[in-house]
């Protein structure tokens, strides 16, 4: 059988086990040892895999740890760079700040009307 079509049937086969798993925990581990896993003329792809998960949890949870992990730091990563577009664009509007000139005149009349129309202050 030449290189391209053995490949080709691979692919197929790791398709269908990929299909065959339920769990998206187990598609993760799946990515990192589908090298690994050989049907034989008993058991399928799926069978050895689940087999593996089986025989070697540990390695299973090291796998599920360090992918939760690295999508942690990119959740946090999105977040911080949200956090940085937020405060450049503009969208949240600041408080404008007052001249002296408004602040002044608003004083003045306060203090103007206030004895005219009886208010105290």
């Amino acid at each position: 059988m030449s290189r391209g079509k053995r490949k080709e049937r691979q692919q197929e086969s790791d398709c269908e086990v990929e299909a065959n798993i339920d769990d998206p925990a187990l598609r993760v581990v799946w990515e990192h040892v589908k090298h690994k896993i050989k049907a034989t003329p008993r058991q399928s792809r799926t069978e050895s895999f689940y087999q593996w998960v089986h025989d070697h949890s540990a390695d299973v949870y090291a796998l599920q740890e360090a992918d939760a992990e690295r999508a942690l730091h990119q959740l946090e990563e999105e977040e911080r760079r949200m956090t940085r577009e937020a405060s450049k664009s503009g969208c949240y509007r600041r408080k404008p700040k007052k001249s002296w000139r408004r602040c002044w005149r608003a004083c003045r009349s306060r203090v103007l009307l206030r004895p005219r129309f009886g208010i105290s202050p």
